[in-house]
């Protein structure tokens, strides 16, 4: 499984959706369950999954797939 697809199956997971539901292109306001607590969700599945790590005024770059993985991509690459 690539890296991507481990991303989206985790947020599919930690949503509680089908992993069909989740696309690159998947914004926030598409995902009944992706509110503010599915927000904070994600950031403690993704820190478990994958290390990353958010500052207070980053949480924006939660609220899209493409977001997430881009950071998670980023992560990786500083690491």
């Amino acid at each position: 499984m690539s890296t991507d697809e481990h991303v989206m199956q985790t947020i599919a997971d930690t949503l509680g959706v089908d992993r069909a539901d989740i696309t690159p292109d998947t914004k926030a306001d598409d995902v009944v369950t992706w509110d503010s607590m599915g927000k904070m969700s994600i950031l403690f599945a993704l820190t478990d999954e994958f290390g990353v790590a958010l500052g207070p005024d980053e949480t924006d770059k939660l609220d899209s797939v493409r977001g997430i993985l881009n950071l998670v991509r980023d992560t990786n690459e500083n690491a």
